[in-house]
């Protein structure tokens, strides 16, 4: 009798002897490069996250950087020179670009050269470097080159580095938009006497030609109908109120809106401050007593001679004063109230806090600026808004603005600031 074949025979007859062992061990070395895969995957993906991670935190740090340097850059004129005081230092590699507070005279900005500055924040190193582009006697142009670099102390983790540009220009601290920038509003109470805003003045004679309006205001924030005699150029004589309104810049709508489109950085801590005149040995600082104010002969002065007065706090005139001019700098507000009461100013007219004119007379021939240190809650509260009373009788008052952007410049020229040129103000280079 014929034997049945075993399963083990049958499988060694039909030649399928371990197979089956073969495969598993190729199943084995498959899952374990699918793992070795996933885990070189899963590393792969750590560094790209740590590496947009140092992206941005090197744009980060270039943009904090630029706005640091831009900022930071206050030049105070002495003696007909221009001195720039920098903040913090470092090194980059062997080069120490400047010591600490330490000043480079830069003789009228024209034809003179920027140093370089570096920063740190924490471990990220980021450095400016300026480039002139163009010299120019209403200062000259740079392009900032900001690099930014970071770096891992694990080795083998990814670095970053970004770069942005940006075009500034060094000039005034204030860009002159027209004879009055009043970004807090102004009221002509009823029975208020003259309000004449006068913009056709040009100033062809250094360089400046404007069309500009007679009266920067944020929309609907300028009230003029309480005065019994009002003139705005360039409207015509005989004009109606509505048309000489009409010739007014109300393309904003609210104070910060206004601030932001006059382009106005102006670098008020700074201005206010005695210490940023420190240097200058052109500078008049007063406080609150309108004596000291009165006392300054500017009839005695050459007339190429536009100093800076800076008066901290509240600045109220009750006299006649002599012709003044330069850039008269009022830390809060000014105010005229007096049978005498009289400021006739050529040059420049900032104001932290409103101007309100109760007596007296105001005649500007420059620029004026008011409200730069006013809230927005003050601002609608009414306790910032520029105005013009209506004056104890028999007293008048009258508020004369008139554009001339040579006297303007002249008195700005005691401070420079550097500017951005492009609106983005950050390009992105990678």
């Amino acid at each position: 009798m014929k034997k049945k074949p075993t399963r083990e025979r049958e499988r060694q007859q039909s030649g399928e002897g371990g197979v089956a062992l073969i495969w598993a061990l190729l199943a084995i070395v498959g899952l374990s490069f699918m793992g070795i895969a996933a885990n070189h995957i899963a590393q792969g993906s750590q560094f790209i996250t740590e590496n947009f991670e140092h992206e941005a935190r090197a744009q980060y740090a270039a943009a904090g950087t630029l706005e640091q340097y831009l900022t930071s850059f206050v030049a105070v004129s002495v003696t007909n020179e221009l001195e720039v005081t920098y903040i913090d230092t470092a090194e980059v590699g062997e080069e120490d670009l400047e010591d600490d507070l330490e000043s480079d005279n830069l003789d009228d900005f024209v034809g003179a050269d920027l140093l370089g500055r570096a920063y740190t924040y924490g471990a990220i190193l980021t450095t400016v470097r300026p480039l002139k582009l163009l010299e120019s006697l209403r200062g000259d142009v740079y392009l900032l080159r900001v690099a930014a670099s970071v770096s891992d102390a694990r080795g083998v983790r990814p670095s970053a580095e970004r770069e942005l540009r940006t075009l500034a220009r060094v000039g005034p601290p204030i860009q002159l938009w027209g004879p009055f920038a009043a970004p807090n509003g102004i009221i002509a109470a009823p029975g208020a006497q003259h309000v004449h805003l006068d913009s056709k003045k040009k100033g062809k004679k250094c360089g400046v030609v404007l069309d500009s309006a007679p009266l920067i205001v944020p929309e609907g924030m300028a009230d003029l109908s309480g005065a019994s005699t009002l003139h705005i150029k360039p409207a015509p004589k005989g004009a109606t109120y509505d048309e000489m309104m009409a010739e007014l810049d109300q393309s904003t709508s609210s104070y910060e809106e206004l601030m932001d489109s006059l382009k106005m950085q102006v670098p008020w801590d700074l201005m206010v401050n005695p210490v940023t005149w420190a240097s200058a040995d052109d500078v008049i600082i007063v406080p609150d007593d309108i004596s000291q104010f009165r006392n300054i002969d500017f009839d005695g002065m050459p007339k190429t001679r536009w100093p800076v007065v800076l008066v901290r706090g509240d600045l109220t005139i009750n006299t006649k004063l002599s012709k003044g001019r330069g850039m008269l700098i009022v830390d809060g507000e000014l105010e005229l109230n007096g049978a005498q009461a009289k400021l006739d100013w050529r040059g420049m007219i900032l104001t932290g806090k409103r101007l309100r004119i109760i007596s007296g007379h105001l005649h500007s021939k420059g620029a004026l600026i008011t409200g730069l240190n006013c809230t927005p809650a003050e601002v609608a509260d009414g306790s910032c808004v520029n105005r013009v009373e209506a004056p104890p009788n028999p007293l008048k008052n009258h508020l004369g603005t008139k554009f001339h952007a040579c006297d303007a410049l002249a008195a700005a020229s005691q401070m420079m600031v550097l500017r951005p040129m492009t609106p983005s103000r950050h390009t992105r280079l990678y």
